[in-house]
């Protein structure tokens, strides 16, 4: 095939195709939205994310690079020591947060691109409604903040 100009032809390889909906996801919703609101639904998910420790945000953050970096696999199998290593108290909050991991890896797209994965397990504790910690924080009982 030989190199004829173009004239008035459009150059069709430049074309950006026009984005079509994904018909596995009701008109409106992001890909991620069921995910997150199965995660909103699980009141034990919560219950364990509402406490410092032992889901803590740099647990959460290491979970979310292994399960980015390496896959499904390895973040069970860091899970899994973690909660092996963890008291027999902590174990139930591994097992909610081994639950989690499945739900979001079940989304077809964290499959395809696992830095959603990375993401949504590190920002976890977000969904969770923060516990008054009354004895630790509060400034009232030592006087207030001092200047």
């Amino acid at each position: 095939m030989k190199n004829e100009p173009l004239g008035n032809k459009p150059f069709v390889g430049l074309a950006i195709p026009r984005a079509q909906p994904n018909p596995t996801v009701p008109s409106g919703l992001d890909p991620l939205e069921s995910t997150l609101e199965s995660l909103r639904n699980n009141k034990k998910l919560l219950e364990s994310l509402g406490k410092e420790q032992p889901l803590s945000t740099k647990l959460l953050a290491s979970l979310g690079q292994v399960y980015e970096r390496h896959g499904f696999t390895a973040a069970h199998l860091f899970l899994a020591d973690k909660k092996q290593r963890a008291e027999s108290r902590d174990k139930e909050a591994f097992e909610q947060l081994d639950g989690a991991l499945r739900t979001i890896h079940a989304n077809a797209a964290v499959c395809k691109k696992p830095a959603l994965g990375r993401m949504v397990l590190k920002s976890l504790r977000a969904l969770a409604p923060q516990q008054d910690n009354h004895s630790s924080h509060s400034h009232t009982a030592s006087g207030g903040n001092r200047r």
